[in-house]
């Protein structure tokens, strides 16, 4: 390898078209810097996750929205019937900012984090990112506007 490159194992699903996987784009994605990063605690982070999985189901896409505030993480589901803070233990050139991921696969990269601290990375349009030492995932951001069109059009019938 060349001086400079990043190594990348992507773990994924079998599937087709595995040709055309984008690995420049995520290679450009594991080596930008995002705007803001923050450190939660990994096993507070959890047990929020954990509780509000309760409370989201497959008409919310599973969908846990997550919201950058001055005082920590917000995390709630669509309808906010259940939100919970998880304050920072860290954070650096904080902007507000909100996003909807998929509350399953959260919860399984935050276990799959090494360390005891969840270092977050936010303010990019597709995704969040966790650097650990040498160990960088990615998060994928669902879509908000579909979710809440096809929750308003649920709610009109």
């Amino acid at each position: 390898m060349s001086e400079g490159a990043i190594d990348c194992i992507i773990v994924s699903k079998v599937m087709d078209d595995i040709e055309d996987f984008q690995i420049d784009a995520l290679n450009n994605l594991l080596a930008s810097e995002f705007e803001s990063t923050c450190a939660v605690g990994k096993t507070k982070f959890l047990q929020i996750l954990d509780r509000l999985s309760l409370f989201i189901d497959k008409l919310d896409d599973y969908g846990v929205y997550l919201t950058f505030t001055k005082d920590g993480l917000q995390m709630s589901n669509k309808k906010s019937s259940s939100e919970e803070l998880l304050p920072y233990e860290a954070s650096d050139n904080f902007k507000p900012y909100k996003c909807k991921v998929d509350i399953k696969m959260l919860i399984d990269q935050v276990k799959a984090a090494p360390g005891d601290l969840i270092n977050l990375e936010y303010g990019n349009d597709t995704c969040l990112k966790f650097v650990d030492g040498n160990v960088t995932q990615l998060v994928a951001l669902l879509d908000i506007s579909r979710s809440e069109e096809r929750f308003s059009r649920n709610a009109e019938t």
